[in-house]
């Protein structure tokens, strides 16, 4: 095979793998809704949660984990707009090892980006451990 044909299939493979991976954000997120917390496994990279707003409110987002898995993860928030912008973030505020974040915000749609703070990056490293937590919305549209 000529050079020119390996280099151009290794670029088309790298440009699609990283679509694949990345993914808009819409695209990738799970819908939050107030008073229905989220329960899942924390694992390498970041969880995407989205909500929508019809008219300004006071949220809240919070995390929480269990007692008992206080030493093997501490999540940690990012609030972003539409566009993809960081709008606030957090990464102990909320009690133990878990992110508060509070905020008024006007209509529109948000999402919040949720990482390990105690950097498990990679299935290999967080395998064995159990990285069980929560996400809760809380919603004040009295403005």
């Amino acid at each position: 095979m000529p050079r020119w044909a390996r280099v151009t299939i290794s670029i088309l493979l790298a440009v699609g793998l990283a679509g694949c991976a990345s993914g808009s954000l819409e695209q990738r997120a799970t819908p939050l809704m107030p008073g229905e917390p989220y329960e899942g496994m924390l694992g390498p990279g970041s969880e995407v949660f989205t909500f929508t707003l019809d008219e300004p409110a006071s949220i809240v987002l919070e995390s929480y984990i269990p007692l008992g898995r206080m030493a093997s993860v501490a999540p940690n928030g990012q609030l972003l707009d539409d566009e993809g912008d960081v709008v606030a973030r957090d990464w102990h505020s909320g009690e133990g090892r878990n992110f508060r974040i509070e905020t008024e915000l006007p209509a529109g749609t948000w999402y919040l980006r949720v990482n390990d703070g105690l950097g498990c990056n990679s299935e290999w490293n967080c395998r064995n451990i159990d990285r069980d937590y929560g996400v809760t919305l809380t919603i004040d549209d009295t403005l």
